[in-house]
C-alpha cells in the first residue's frame, strides 16, 4: 500500500516525491507529533486554570466563565446543589476555539510561508534551481510539488490540532458547516500567501539570508497588526474591508449578541459588508466564498508570474 503510493507520487510528481522524501522521516514525524500535542496540551490546560472554582461561588465573586447576574462586567458565580460552580462552558469552549485558531492559522501562513522562502534560496545558493529547471518536470508540477512538500511537518501538526479544534467548535455551538468554512478560508489564505512566498523566492534572492525572515516577518507583522488594530473598531462597510478578507481571524466563527453581549462587539465582523449591491455579510457562509474568490483570483496571478519566471 504504501510502496504504491510512493511509486504514484515518484512518477506523477517527482518533485513533490523529492520534498516528501527529504522531510517525512519517523524521526521528524514523531518529533513534530509531539510538539503539535504538547502545544495543544499546554492550551488547554492554561485555559482550564482559568476556570472559576468553589471561592468564587461560595464568596459570591464575578468571573468570565460563570453564569449568574451580571456585575462588574462580569457574571456572577453560582453554585449548584452539591456547591460546584456553575460554569458557561460553551464561552469557555469558545475561547479555546478561538485561540487554537489564531495559533494554527498564523503560525500556518507565517511558517509555511518562511519554509518556502528559505527552500528556494537554499536551492539557488546551491545552483539545483537550474537542474530542477532543465528536468522534464512542468512548472506547475514544480509548483505544487514545492507547495505541498515544503511545509508537510507542518500539515502534520495541524491535521493532530483537528480533533481539538472540532471538539471545542462543536461544544462552542459553532455549526460543523460554519466550521468547515473557516477550515476552508485558512485553507484559501495558505494558497494565497504560499504563492506569493514562492513568487518572492524566486524574485528576493538578492536579499540573502535574510530573505525567509524578510518575507515570513512580513507576514505575521500584518496579520497581528490588523488583528490588533481593527478588532476594536472594525468598519462594516468600508473598502478597509479587503484588509479584513486577507487576514482569517476576521473570519473565525462567532458569538451572536444574546449569547454574550459585551465579547460579541470585540469580534469584528462582516454583517453589513456589502460587494456593490450584494450583501456578502448577510451570512459566514457567503463570506466565506467571497473570501475564497479573492484569494483564488489574487493567487492565480502569483502563480501565473511564478511559472513564468521559472521557465
Amino acid at each position: 500500500m504504501i510502496q504504491a503510493v510512493v511509486n504514484y507520487l515518484g512518477n506523477g510528481n517527482p518533485q513533490l516525491f523529492r520534498e516528501l522524501k527529504g522531510r517525512l522521516k519517523p524521526r521528524n514525524i514523531l518529533l513534530t507529533s509531539a510538539l503539535s500535542l504538547l502545544g495543544q496540551f499546554i492550551l488547554f490546560m492554561s485555559f482550564q486554570s482559568q476556570l472559576p472554582t468553589r471561592h468564587h461561588a461560595v464568596q459570591n465573586l464575578s468571573h468570565r466563565y460563570c453564569t449568574g447576574t451580571t456585575k462588574y462586567d462580569l457574571p456572577g458565580c453560582l453554585a449548584d446543589g452539591f456547591g460546584n460552580v456553575i460554569i458557561n462552558w460553551q464561552l469557555w469552549s469558545w475561547d479555546v476555539f478561538t485561540w487554537l485558531n489564531i495559533i494554527v492559522s498564523f503560525g500556518l501562513l507565517a511558517a509555511g510561508s518562511y519554509l518556502l522562502i528559505n527552500d528556494l534560496a537554499t536551492e539557488q545558493r546551491r545552483d539545483t534551481l537550474n537542474f530542477i529547471r532543465l528536468s522534464p518536470q512542468s512548472p506547475q508540477s514544480i509548483l505544487w510539488g514545492k507547495m505541498l512538500g515544503v511545509p508537510a511537518l507542518l500539515y502534520v501538526a495541524v491535521v493532530l490540532a483537528l480533533p481539538l479544534h472540532l471538539w471545542m467548535g462543536l461544544n462552542a455551538k459553532i455549526s460543523v458547516m460554519e466550521i468547515i468554512s473557516f477550515d476552508a478560508v485558512v485553507i484559501g489564505a495558505s494558497f494565497l500567501y504560499y504563492s506569493a512566498a514562492l513568487l518572492f523566492g524566486l524574485v528576493g534572492s538578492w536579499l540573502g539570508g535574510f530573505q525567509p525572515w524578510l518575507g515570513s516577518g512580513t507576514l505575521l507583522g500584518y496579520l497581528t497588526f490588523t488583528k490588533q488594530t481593527f478588532t476594536s473598531n472594525f468598519p462594516a462597510n468600508n473598502p478597509v474591508n479587503f484588509f479584513g478578507l486577507l487576514n482569517p481571524y476576521f473570519l473565525m466563527p462567532y458569538f451572536d449578541v444574546e449569547i454574550d453581549k459585551k465579547f460579541s462587539f470585540a469580534i469584528p465582523n462582516f454583517k453589513s459588508f456589502h460587494w456593490f449591491i450584494f450583501s456578502i455579510g448577510e451570512s459566514f457562509i457567503t463570506t466565506s466564498v467571497f473570501a475564497l474568490t479573492v484569494y483564488l483570483i489574487s493567487a492565480y496571478f502569483f502563480l501565473e508570474s511564478f511559472t513564468a519566471l521559472l521557465l
